[in-house]
């Protein structure tokens, strides 16, 4: 069984490319947003564990299949996290220049 989906790094921003309602997809959409998006740069190894772990608990009892593994591929920031993270890091920088 493949299933081709993409998740966002915002709770609001995940998508899916196939089968919405399969049991992992549920998994990784209820934990991904419990990582900052710097995480997922930073502790990618992590999160994989994590999702990995996810996955394997929504479906290997109710489907009787095993996960022998995860591949977490490309991570892109939709524009918009992309955005307010630059504002805040720009403000951030602006502030501690005026002190």
């Amino acid at each position: 069984m493949f299933v081709a989906y993409k998740v966002g790094l915002h709770a609001d921003e995940v998508i899916f490319t196939h089968a919405p309602s399969l049991p992992q997809v549920s998994a990784i959409k209820n934990t991904a947003p419990q990582f900052a998006t710097a995480d997922y740069f930073a502790s990618r190894f992590n999160i994989s564990s994590a999702l990995h772990n996810a996955v394997k608990l929504a479906v290997e009892e109710p489907l009787y299949v095993t996960v022998p593994f995860f591949f977490m591929s490309a991570i892109k920031i939709s524009p918009t996290v992309a955005t307010k993270q630059l504002e805040s890091a720009v403000q951030f920088q602006v502030y501690t220049r005026v002190i």
